[in-house]
């Protein structure tokens, strides 16, 4: 999602479990960067993953991502409560 007024978005991916450990959510993540950053002139991308996804927690770190804040409670799932980590990418202009 874009936010044109503020020249920021949301990064989100899922992919399914067969593709996992073989860099594609890192080389999506960074073709989605480049392409909102020259599409869109972004001045900040946010991405979030639950506490419990530490593959997601290192794409987005090692896109250039820094964390931001948690958010405890985020949301509900098969009565399940999960906070969700945020992370910040500021692009250079």
């Amino acid at each position: 999602m874009v936010k044109q007024e503020t020249a920021s978005a949301e990064l989100a991916y899922t992919l399914a479990e067969e593709f996992w450990g073989k860099g594609l959510g890192t080389e999506t993540a960074r073709t989605l960067i480049d392409y909102g950053s020259k599409t869109y002139s972004l001045k900040k991308i946010i991405g979030a993953c639950t506490t419990g996804n530490i593959a997601s927690k290192k794409i987005l770190l090692n896109n250039g991502f820094h964390f931001i804040r948690q958010q405890d409670n985020a949301f509900q799932k098969k009565e399940l409560s999960y906070a969700l980590l945020y992370f910040e990418k500021r692009l250079r202009k």
